[in-house]
């Protein structure tokens, strides 16, 4: 799909999409590129599910942003809802890898210790969820947590969580915080979004610099 958002947006002067793709070194199939059209409009992406369809405001955002189509019209839903960073936080965490660590009995060979450590990540799960059973809440209490920790490996490893996800969940929130940034205008709303997601992007590259590593 984002194939196709892309050729329309530099290249749709010169042809149908379609047409363009044809032209590739390994062309898709027509119809693949028809289902990929009807997807993108039936998403947002597209104002028509035709090959004279225009890109959306979503579809822009959508050909330069990291994430599936679904996570980047979640960033778009949490800035018109007024709650962008907690968006831009759970978009980057649905990304990635589950950041908490699952105990294998491959690697810990004591029974005992296995046990104690699934037992510790059921515990941490059901902390950071409080009660709420929503998985991209409980993502986004843990990145808080981490933001407002000094994201050490102990601290990790004390909530079971992977200290290199961490790090990566912090560079994915950068990149997309860069990115909204260009999308934000003049208007009230987006002066304040501005300053807070210039102040989340600050904290997650300042974060990232820490150390890597289980």
């Amino acid at each position: 799909e984002k194939t196709v958002l892309r050729v329309k947006l530099l290249l749709s002067r010169f042809g149908t999409t379609t047409q363009l793709l044809s032209q590739s070194l390994t062309p898709p199939p027509p119809e693949r590129v028809a289902l990929a059209i009807k997807v993108l409009y039936d998403v947002g992406a597209l104002t028509s599910d035709d090959e004279e369809a225009e890109v959306s405001e979503l579809g822009r955002l959508a050909a330069d942003m990291p994430v599936d189509l679904a996570l980047v019209k979640l960033i778009l839903l949490g800035r018109a809802f007024g709650c962008l960073l907690e968006a831009i936080v759970m978009a980057a965490t649905l990304s990635l890898q589950d950041v908490f660590l699952m105990p294998s009995s491959i690697f810990v060979r004591d029974a005992r210790q296995y046990i104690d450590d699934l037992a510790n990540n059921f515990n941490q799960r059901m902390k950071y969820d409080n009660g709420c059973y929503s998985e991209p809440l409980m993502y986004l209490a843990v990145y808080q947590d981490w933001l407002s920790s000094e994201k050490k490996v102990p601290f990790s490893r004390s909530r079971s969580l992977s200290h290199s996800r961490m790090a990566q969940l912090d560079m994915l929130v950068a990149d997309l915080s860069s990115k909204v940034l260009g999308l934000l205008t003049g208007s009230p709303n987006d002066c304040e979004h501005h300053t807070q997601v210039s102040r989340l992007l600050a904290s997650s590259r300042r974060r990232g610099r820490c150390e890597a590593g289980e």
